[in-house]
């Protein structure tokens, strides 16, 4: 079982207008910190793995809120962060 560490937590400022809003990310937070990586490829969760086994890099994450909303979530020298990619 894959368990991140993750000392701060941060939000951009659209993530934050999105919790405002009544979006609960928690779920997303669990899973991104548990091993589930949501929508990315295998090149990416190779990558992931890779960065959890030597200890650097960062992991990434990507979750499909709504149809229109989709989060990315990374975690890097146990700072997670929460947010929205570019349009």
């Amino acid at each position: 079982m894959i368990h991140l560490p993750s000392a701060k937590i941060c939000v951009t400022p659209e993530v934050h207008a999105l919790i405002l809003q009544g979006v609960n990310l928690a779920p997303y937070l669990e899973k991104h910190l548990n091993g589930d990586w949501g929508d990315i490829n295998e090149a990416e969760r190779d990558l992931n793995i890779a960065s959890i086994k030597s200890g650097n890099g960062h992991v990434l994450s990507v979750h499909s809120i709504t149809p229109e909303i989709t989060i990315w979530i990374t975690t890097k020298a146990g700072t997670t962060i929460i947010m929205l990619p570019l349009a």
